[in-house]
């Protein structure tokens, strides 16, 4: 194997520039200018593995650093893979001495990581390759990690997705910024997505870069290089220029996405509530929104691997004429549940919160006081002077009224606040609060002189109009709080 090294002075290109040289300097000047890639003086973590691809972008970047004032550190990990990489990634570290740039080699087993995470070889050579970029950006205190992904690759990964069926922000292929796989408070920058592998490989030759090769790259059995090797010459043959043209298809197609996620952010996402990993999507809404608004939503919501377009389309459907309790089910456990007029978008696995519902039995009826905390299993309510804490809700009890605490009766009936005191049935204002029917008959109703003061629905409070501080008479009237909590060991 040739060491790609030299003298430092052969690395220090003159002012007589060679063609190939000057062209992909400034294209990468410029383009380095123009998404402002790196801030004077930043710290750098550069991934090479010694290929064409990399050692031309280390090159690059080792002429360029004086006058971007980059402090560039060479990563360069031996996945364990092939008897050669040793030596590859003492290449790599040969060319670091050799343009006076610091270097770490790493070593892992990737196999023991595919059969312990359960993920595909690729998947766990990848996850690997960051994992070690993080832990190098972490130890010289960097947030930008930069790898070598040009042109060709854009094409074969947008290709890529394109037969797998993917849309959305799959069909745009990679971004020159995005986070770092598997460490998204990192940057991962790529300069070279409009620089060919042709133009790499000439870089090279012009430079006298011996790069090493990776025989797995011949292999045909991976999808990718079956569409490197085979279906991207055959698509030069209808259009010589198909790397450039699918780049400028990524370009055109992201804009578009990205308009798209500005009036989703602005008019979409507002109306969607979330609990934890809940999330709430009001009905009405949704069956009036456009079809491209309702897949995108699904796919910024369900972050998630794997989603198919058959998934989504099913979901729609669901969502639009399922009737109540349809499901629609994706990958890893999520699911769309149609309650009432709310889509719930959940997963099954997650782990559901005990007691995180305020309930009683069915027919309780307990004598309350105010100034008594009163526990019932799994939570706690006081009426006291003093709120507990900020969700407490102020209510107003005429002076030696009597208080007990119960769950619902035939023909019970409330007065929400809204309606300027009319009263509705306790049953209908549960249908109107999309509160499942299992659960009816164990909400509590906090009840003052025999009438309803207050409903208690998932921690929340609701006053009848006739206890709530909005009346003016109430200034003659007992103010309290009503306050409820969680037992965190109940």
């Amino acid at each position: 194997m040739n060491s790609p090294c030299r003298s430092v002075e052969d690395y220090i290109i003159s002012s007589q520039m060679k063609e190939i040289t000057h062209f992909i300097h400034q294209k990468l000047t410029s383009l380095i200018r123009r998404y402002h890639l790196f801030s004077p003086h930043e710290k750098i973590v550069l991934g090479v593995s010694g290929g064409t691809d990399s050692l031309a972008l280390a090159h690059i970047l080792a002429h360029l650093a004086p006058k971007l004032q980059l402090q560039i550190h060479i990563a360069t990990l031996n996945h364990g893979l092939r008897p050669e990489a040793e030596g590859e990634t003492q290449v790599v570290a040969t060319f670091a001495r050799g343009v006076n740039l610091p270097y770490t080699i790493g070593r892992v087993d990737v196999l023991g990581l595919q059969h312990a995470e359960k993920l595909t070889l690729e998947e766990a050579a990848r996850k690997a390759r960051y994992d070690f970029f993080a832990q190098i950006a972490g130890q010289i205190g960097a947030t930008t990690i930069v790898t070598a992904h040009h042109q060709d690759d854009q094409a074969e990964t947008i290709l890529f997705h394109l037969i797998r069926g993917t849309g959305g922000a799959g069909a745009i292929g990679m971004d020159v910024i995005s986070p770092a796989p598997y460490h998204p408070h990192l940057r991962l920058v790529r300069p070279l997505l409009t620089t060919t592998r042709a133009e790499l490989e000439a870089y090279c030759h012009e430079n006298g870069l011996n790069p090493v090769y990776d025989p797995s790259n011949d292999n045909i059995l991976i999808t990718r290089n079956a569409i490197r090797h085979h279906v991207l010459p055959m698509l030069a043959r209808l259009n010589p220029q198909i790397t450039s043209a699918l780049a400028r298809f990524a370009d055109i197609y992201a804009e578009e996405q990205n308009a798209l996620q500005i009036i989703l952010n602005d008019t979409i996402l507002p109306h969607i509530r979330r609990d934890g990993d809940v999330f709430y999507i009001p009905r009405h809404l949704f069956r009036g929104w456009h079809v491209a608004y309702q897949r995108r939503l699904f796919a910024q919501l369900l972050t998630i691997p794997n989603i198919t377009y058959d998934h989504i389309n099913h979901a729609i459907q669901v969502g639009m004429t399922g009737e109540n309790g349809a499901i629609a089910q994706f990958s890893g456990g999520w699911q769309l549940r149609v309650l009432y007029d709310d889509l719930i978008l959940e997963n099954i696995h997650t782990p559901k919160i005990p007691n995180q519902k305020i309930l009683l039995p069915q027919n309780s009826h307990i004598r309350i006081q105010t100034g008594i905390v009163y526990n019932f299993g799994a939570w706690q309510l006081s009426i006291d002077r003093i709120p507990s804490d900020d969700n407490s809700r102020q209510i107003v009890i005429p002076k030696g009224a009597q208080l007990l605490i119960r769950t619902r009766q035939p023909k019970d009936r409330f007065a929400p606040l809204g309606m300027n005191g009319k009263h509705q049935t306790v049953k209908d204002w549960m249908i109107h609060h999309k509160i499942p029917q299992d659960l009816r008959a164990k909400i509590p109703l906090v009840v003052v002189n025999d009438q309803i003061a207050v409903i208690l629905w998932d921690t929340n409070y609701f006053v009848s109009y006739h206890f709530s501080p909005i009346k003016n008479e109430v200034l003659l009237q007992n103010q309290f709080f009503i306050n409820t909590k969680i037992n965190e060991s109940g």
